[in-house]
């Protein structure tokens, strides 16, 4: 895998112009006794000015936020931490303070995060002063894997990152895994391989030019904790006109919804078939819905056969929320026509 495919970049810890208009909107909202909100009309200069310091208060207060609990800046900046929500993901973060060097580049994992059916890692690559890091750069090789518990059957996983970071001589990235079998305590494992850029090359392909050769292997010790809600609802749910599928597991965490799926199908070649339902709607509390899966970015799916003889199959959407939020204030997720309540 290429590095430039991991995913988007953060140019800095500035906030954009649109991180600014969010938290010029919340400070100038003030919720009422009785849970609506007053939105102030008159915005002079020194409301300006105390806008202003504020929004500087609160990025202050991310870092801070992120130095006290031994987080990097950029992971509670990625999955939108607050203060509120960082119990909630009280034993699911790890700082491992794994580090390996080669060639001169230094590869640091930074932190862990463990998930319903997912393992984050974050990591930085320092390379050499006269190796200037620019968009094209990438890795010749990426990969990284979790352990799982094997069952029976043919399971798979999904793989990737997305690059939080690129300065001069310093990368910082998140990959993620997440396997179609459950996480299991074990060992964590990081590769990468040459350090350049690539091309297309018409009638060619793919070429890469290494400008540091290497390889970056690391391994460690790591405990999966899950802090995920699970409901086996074993409910059963139309398919297009005339399939039913049946619905064996809702997942809900601080991070992500899962939504498992189970079908009987007869032609093996019809994958898409395997594909039950690819958004979800869930309420919460306070009344307000959110539409997560596939149509949506954050999401991904998986597929596994159970049952060979059978041809009973597992299919899973993950989705991974906003921001942090508490699996306590969801009442109900809605799949297809059917509508699951959480007790």
């Amino acid at each position: 895998m290429r590095l430039n495919d991991l995913g988007s970049c953060f140019d800095n810890v500035t906030p954009t112009l649109e991180q600014k208009q969010r938290m010029l909107n919340t400070i100038l909202e003030q919720k009422t006794n009785y849970g609506g909100i007053v939105t102030m009309k008159r915005r002079n200069k020194k409301l300006i000015t105390a806008i202003a310091a504020a929004a500087v208060f609160l990025l202050t207060a991310t870092t801070v936020l992120a130095v006290s609990l031994g987080w990097h800046e950029r992971f509670v900046e990625y999955f939108g931490i607050g203060e509120e929500q960082a119990v909630l993901l009280d034993g699911a973060v790890g700082s491992p303070e794994i580090s390996f060097t080669e060639n001169g580049v230094t590869v640091n994992v930074l932190n862990t995060l463990t998930d319903s059916r997912g393992v984050y890692v974050v990591f930085e690559v320092i390379v050499l002063n006269r190796v200037e890091l620019t968009d094209d750069i990438s890795f010749n090789g990426f990969y990284f894997e979790a352990d799982t518990v094997r069952r029976e059957g043919i399971g798979g996983a999904v793989s990737g990152g997305d690059i939080l970071n690129i300065d001069t001589n310093r990368i910082t990235a998140l990959a993620y895994y997440l396997p179609t079998e459950p996480i299991a305590d074990g060992t964590l494992i990081l590769l990468l391989e040459d350090i350049g850029y690539g091309v297309w090359v018409k009638d060619a392909g793919y070429e890469f030019t290494t400008l540091i050769e290497g390889e970056w292997s690391l391994e460690w010790d790591f405990s999966y904790i899950d802090t995920a809600k699970k409901i086996m609802p074993d409910q059963e749910v139309h398919i297009g006109i005339d399939g039913t599928g049946l619905i064996t597991e809702i997942s809900i965490s601080p991070i992500s919804l899962v939504v498992v799926t189970q079908l009987q199908i007869s032609n093996p070649h019809d994958l898409d078939a395997l594909t039950i339902i690819e958004d979800y709607t869930v309420t919460f509390k306070d009344g307000s819905t959110a539409v997560l899966g596939l149509s949506r970015a954050r999401s991904t799916d998986t597929s596994s056969r159970m049952l060979k003889e059978d041809m009973v199959y597992e299919h899973r959407v993950y989705s991974r929320f906003d921001n942090i939020i508490d699996p306590e204030e969801i009442v109900s997720v809605t799949v297809g026509d059917v509508t699951i309540t959480l007790g």
